[in-house]
């Protein structure tokens, strides 16, 4: 029975591409499809390559940086704290940085919300031996006019979150390739821990090759639906669908039959 099943899927997917009318197409529009699909592939693996290439070398400099004494001057921590406030608050230039002796100031007005984040990140900064908080926290519906515009921020650092929307490509990498290895673990175990692999392994592998948040996939969180593009598409062969059209005036197509 399942011969005979395979024989005849077999034959119907030859007839489909070997069709004296439609095959050369059919088969031009699927060595489209491999050949681009071959391009993507080739495109992420050298993105995954360099991100976790460059992931690395900014471990070894942070791991490097923290065991070998700083004796940067007080003008660079400064620039060095600077540079980390646009990752943390959303209006850095209202803030006023001084350093004597590493010993990080900070003044000016600040989001309530944001004070914790722009602590932590300036006490983590290289060269700084403590912190100094002259900061004036306003809720975030304030009107004080260096807290105007701007984009709010809610996280500290380049800490992966599970929820957000794109994956690095190297991120990617190491989610599908973990997420596979724990799919034929959880295939070849058997029982519940194998099935808890599994699935485990399975939103993995799923997650780093759609790189869309499962949130974003059942419609979660509050975002709007993508819009669907429909295209029509002839089918073969075209003589009959186009017999008694002929171009309308405006560009547009009508038909002799009816109306």
């Amino acid at each position: 029975m399942m011969r005979g099943l395979t024989l005849l899927g077999l034959g119907a997917g030859l007839m489909y591409y070997l069709d004296p009318d439609c095959g050369r197409r059919r088969r031009a529009r699927v060595r489209d499809q491999i050949e681009h699909r071959r391009h993507e592939i080739d495109t992420f693996s050298h993105k995954a390559a360099r991100d976790l290439s460059n992931r690395v070398q900014g471990l070894a400099s942070e791991s490097w940086a923290m065991i070998t004494p700083d004796g940067a001057p007080d003008s660079v921590v400064a620039e060095r704290i600077r540079a980390a406030l646009g990752r943390v608050v959303s209006h850095p230039r209202a803030i006023e940085v001084s350093v004597s002796d590493g010993r990080a100031t900070l003044s000016g007005p600040v989001f309530a919300d944001e004070l914790g984040p722009l602590l932590a990140a300036t006490a983590m900064t290289r060269g700084v031996r403590s912190v100094v908080d002259r900061l004036d926290p306003h809720p975030i519906t304030t009107r004080h006019p260096a807290l105007q515009g701007g984009k709010v921020r809610r996280r500290v650092g380049p800490s992966l979150d599970p929820w957000q929307r794109d994956w690095p490509p190297g991120i990617r990498l190491l989610a599908g390739s973990t997420g596979g290895a724990l799919l034929l673990a959880g295939l070849f175990r058997g029982g519940i821990t194998g099935l808890a692999a599994g699935a485990l392994g399975a939103g993995l592998l799923g997650r780093s090759l759609t790189n869309a948040s499962s949130r974003a996939r059942i419609g979660a969180g509050g975002g709007q639906a993508r819009p669907t593009m429909r295209t029509l598409r002839r089918s073969c062969p075209t003589s009959e669908a186009s017999a008694g059209w002929e171009p309308g005036p405006g560009g547009g197509r009508r038909s002799d039959q009816g109306a």
